[in-house]
């Protein structure tokens, strides 16, 4: 059975096709961690979609590594390539809202993926 299912706007839901897979792995390969540059060799996949996918190939590498008694590289620990989302930074939370908005007195703030 398929599980992969396509919104109205053309993204795909649920498992990755081998197809999507391997573009993520040569994006991976071009690109490094740029989320952005591998979203532009994959279609079908948002970028949040990206990262996730990302983040869960990573556990299974060093899942695979751990189980037949290899070192972890810490590049496969953490996908985040900004520091800021690193093991000592603590995020604050925002009441109500998991994304802070800057108000238009606030100095505008933009995120990168």
């Amino acid at each position: 059975t398929n599980q992969t299912k396509r919104t109205p706007t053309g993204e795909n839901t649920g498992r990755w096709t081998k197809e999507e897979h391997q573009a993520f792995l040569e994006g991976l390969q071009q690109h490094g961690k740029e989320w952005k540059k591998i979203a532009s060799l994959i279609e079908t996949r948002t970028v949040v979609q990206i990262r996730t996918h990302a983040q869960k190939y990573f556990q299974k590498l060093a899942k695979t590594r751990e189980s037949q008694g290899q070192d972890v590289p810490g590049d496969l620990v953490s996908t985040a390539s900004n520091p800021r989302n690193g093991p000592d930074h603590k995020k604050k939370a925002v009441a109500g809202s998991s994304r802070r908005v800057a108000s238009s007195t606030s100095t505008k703030r933009t995120y990168s993926e």
